[in-house]
């Protein structure tokens, strides 16, 4: 029997990479713009020289990358254990939006909202907390979370932070995308959601992705639509970590991710790149992996992946984010601080 599912498995994971070009690192020029200690979780930019980079740890550095220099921003109060710490980051405007896991009494925590501005000259305020999701638990694992602002909305996504039977309760927010207004009052956007950490829009439809780790397997990633249920835990290609289905692959009134892949590829970020550096890269989708230690791009075409390619898998690295940074280059960052800056050969 253990040979058997162990074909079986083989043959699934060979049908799921089938057709799935390998793109190496030779074929394009990567510079190392910084290297920190810890898991660089977020990173964004301020303008063409100076960019944020947030360490789950709770620490916020700005980076000038003209002089090479550092310089110290805030330390976050995180819940930094497990899955938790100072998680994404957003600039908008002079102002600079971060999720992070919030500790709160009795051991428990929650993926919260926080806010500062910064002046010409990039002096940061003091961040101020503007946002606490009801997602409350002792765990201190699937927070989320990642932001997107399409115009002035804001969205955030939170994880279900192991209660994945709240992921059908629209009365909470776990497992949720919530649009907050201008006075950071949420809505329920979407839910089902297992543990959403990429969230973006396609620059040519204008449609909303968003990818979430499954559980063993079941990575998703899905189109997102206002008031949509997006199945989890009672729909779900993934299994439990010790073997046994969970729910069905489809139910009526839920909708259906636009791809999942197995064995878990563990998508911690989504983003469309829009620069200019590397041509026949604009406008795809490209997901950050952890687990599958590779940047996984991905070809849209009226809602459904036509094509897929592994980049940089030879790097070996877990991947966390991706830019697209002002100057037109492609930037992502890695779990062992690193942040890549890259163009064609």
């Amino acid at each position: 029997m253990k040979i058997i599912s162990l074909l079986a498995s083989l043959f699934f994971y060979c049908s799921l990479s089938f057709g799935v070009d390998k793109i190496s690192s030779k074929q394009f020029k990567l510079e190392k713009v910084y290297k920190g200690e810890g898991v660089l979780w977020s990173f964004d930019f301020l303008d063409e020289n100076n960019i944020l980079l947030a360490f789950r740890s709770g620490k916020l550095l700005r980076y000038n990358t003209k002089e090479k220099k550092v310089h110290e921003v805030a330390f976050l109060d995180v819940a930094n254990r497990d899955q938790g710490g100072l998680l994404d980051l957003a600039v908008k405007d002079n102002q600079v939006f971060a999720t992070f896991s919030e500790p709160l009494k009795m051991g428990r925590s929650t993926t919260s909202l926080a806010r500062a501005t910064f002046d010409k000259n990039f002096k940061v305020s003091p961040f101020k907390r503007v946002f606490q999701s009801k997602a409350i638990e002792t765990a201190a694992h699937h927070f989320g979370s990642r932001l997107l602002f399409v115009g002035d909305d804001l969205y955030m996504t939170v994880g279900d932070r192991g209660q994945r039977d709240k992921a059908q309760d629209q009365s909470t927010h776990h497992g949720t995308i919530l649009k907050l207004d201008k006075k950071f009052a949420p809505t329920v956007y979407s839910y089902g959601h297992r543990n959403p950490q990429g969230i973006d829009i396609d620059p040519v439809s204008k449609s909303i992705y968003e990818v979430e780790f499954g559980p063993r397997g079941g990575d998703e990633i899905n189109k997102i639509k206002k008031g949509s249920n997006y199945g989890w835990p009672i729909v779900t290609h993934g299994k439990e970590y010790y073997g046994p289905k969970i729910g069905v692959t489809h139910k009526d009134g839920m909708v259906d991710p636009v791809e999942y892949w197995g064995p878990s590829i563990s998508p911690s970020a989504l983003h469309f790149y829009r620069g200019d550096k590397i041509k026949e890269w604009q406008n795809k989708a490209f997901l950050a992996c952890l687990s599958g230690r590779q940047i996984r791009m991905l070809e849209i075409k009226e809602g459904r992946v036509v094509k897929q390619s592994i980049v940089f898998s030879d790097l070996a690295r877990r991947v966390r984010d991706i830019q697209t940074g002002p100057d037109g280059y492609f930037y992502f960052s890695t779990d062992n601080g690193l942040l890549y800056r890259v163009s064609k050969n």
